[in-house]
């Protein structure tokens, strides 16, 4: 390779130069700038600055933000969601422990905060040393989640209007989670850096994942690098909405019908594949989101921004709708006030936790 073609390599390697030429990577305000005009329109028509809490009345809010993730999981069916357990930040660690034995859970563990967005402090925890550490950084609210195994993950957004027996499936986007396979000879450090998504990840990488980064998998061994299924984490999100057909929505509607007060949903299912996903056997709702779920296909590398604005719209919408009408029957937008003061507690939150 020439002096050019390696300085080039190296260029297009930078972290600032993927952030710049890669829309899924830029600030959210700025991607949402759109969106943003078009709630300035559904509040002025709804004559509410918070129209979007009427379209999941079971939800505060309406999942769009700082709503408990244990309190939409409750509504969950037990057979279709991972055993979870609510952890106050006062609980000893040992009553912890005691808690996970009595309920079935072992390590690993997913542990995450009851209230985020965007994979906020999200991580797979292996023994109690590593349960000990994370909840010593944090005094917060947290959930501990059995780690489900189960090989393919799947966001999927649903909405179902008020009075209709059957909804809507308009996204359902595929998760590759970040790992390299080895070729008997390089770092994983060194794969990594074959892929965008490891390259912005870096950084963060080298702080947690040192020791890691520097073994060298077999020839054909295949390294998880990052186990959470997260586009801020790494993962690589696909389009999967060709999955989309009569079947798939028969079983959401089935899956939705079992969720009581609410018409916005965007499950993150874990299966063993397409077919799976399609019947609902052996399926697992890891995280249930209401109206602030994206339709995360919109990520797939190389998706135009264009149609990623119209995708986005087009969710709004369907809020927009949903909340108006639910509103026609009864179910009261979130005063002013109130909304205000449980926005200011959630930046303030987020600020708490360095986010």
């Amino acid at each position: 390779m020439t002096v050019s073609g390696t300085l080039l390599r190296q260029f297009k390697r930078n972290p600032t130069y993927i952030k710049l030429t890669r829309w899924e990577f830029w600030p959210f305000y700025f991607v949402y700038i759109p969106v943003f005009f078009y709630l300035l329109y559904a509040m002025f028509r709804s004559r509410s600055l918070f129209f979007f809490s009427a379209s999941n009345p079971a939800v505060d809010t309406g999942g769009v933000f700082g709503e408990s993730k244990f309190s939409v999981l409750r509504l969950v069916p037990a057979e279709l969601k991972p055993r979870t357990l609510f952890i106050p930040p006062q609980m000893p660690n040992e009553e912890v422990l005691q808690l996970m034995q009595q309920s079935g859970i072992g390590f690993p563990v997913i542990i995450k905060p009851d209230v985020g967005e965007r994979g906020l402090l999200v991580e797979k925890i292996s023994d109690p040393d590593g349960l000990k550490r994370y909840r010593a950084r944090f005094c917060i609210n947290l959930l501990i989640q059995e780690f489900v195994s189960l090989p393919y993950e799947y966001n999927v957004l649903y909405y179902r209007y008020p009075g209709s027996d059957s909804g809507l499936v308009t996204s359902i986007t595929g998760k590759e989670l970040l790992s390299v396979t080895g070729n008997g000879y390089s770092t994983v450090e060194e794969l990594l850096l074959d892929n965008p998504y490891a390259i912005v990840q870096m950084k963060r990488l080298k702080a947690e994942k040192r020791e890691l980064l520097q073994t060298i998998p077999k020839t054909g061994e295949t390294v998880v690098v990052e186990p959470i299924g997260n586009h801020a984490r790494g993962t690589l999100f696909t389009d999967k909405r060709n999955l989309i057909d009569a079947q798939v929505l028969k079983t959401f509607d089935k899956i939705a019908s079992r969720i009581p007060g609410m018409f916005i949903y965007r499950f993150d299912v874990k299966c063993n594949g397409p077919d799976d996903l399609k019947t609902g056997k052996n399926l697992k709702l890891v995280e249930v989101n209401g109206a602030g779920g994206e339709p995360t296909h919109i990520y797939q590398p190389g998706y135009p921004l264009r149609r990623a604005w119209k995708d986005l719209l087009h969710h709004w919408r369907h809020v927009y709708r949903i909340s108006h009408a639910n509103h026609r029957q009864g179910v009261p937008y979130m005063p002013w006030k109130e909304g205000l003061r449980k926005m200011r507690s959630y930046l303030q939150y987020k600020a708490s936790v360095g986010k």
